[in-house]
């Protein structure tokens, strides 16, 4: 068997957050460049402007590359960060790779 990691893994990056339908924000990343991912921990400000690193509102599999919040409040900036966890349970800490979105009730569309 291949022996676990005793390291952190390297965190993900051009983590991008993007305003969508029914107050809801969606978020896409670069994967971790570690070979031994297990999953991504997703963290968030809850409006306030401080992203609280001390309790995910998601984990997603290592294959996922993408996740939407539930509907958030509308007309308010949140915050997100992204953690990268290895199959060992070691959890990066990375405080750099955040990005920023309203959460809005509808989309307005423009039309030539």
């Amino acid at each position: 068997p291949v022996p676990k990691s005793t390291t952190a893994p390297f965190a993900p990056s051009d983590l991008l957050a993007s305003s969508i339908e029914e107050k809801k924000i969606k978020l896409t990343w670069s994967f971790s460049s570690s070979t031994d991912i297990g999953s991504y921990k997703i963290y968030f400000d809850g409006g306030t402007g401080t992203i609280d690193y001390t309790k995910a509102i998601a984990s997603v599999d290592h294959r996922t590359n993408a996740w939407v919040s539930p509907p958030l409040i509308n007309n308010v900036t949140y915050r997100f960060g992204i953690h990268a966890v290895n199959t060992a349970e070691i959890e990066e800490t990375n405080t750099n790779v955040v990005a920023a979105a309203i959460s809005v009730e509808n989309i307005a569309r423009v039309e030539s």
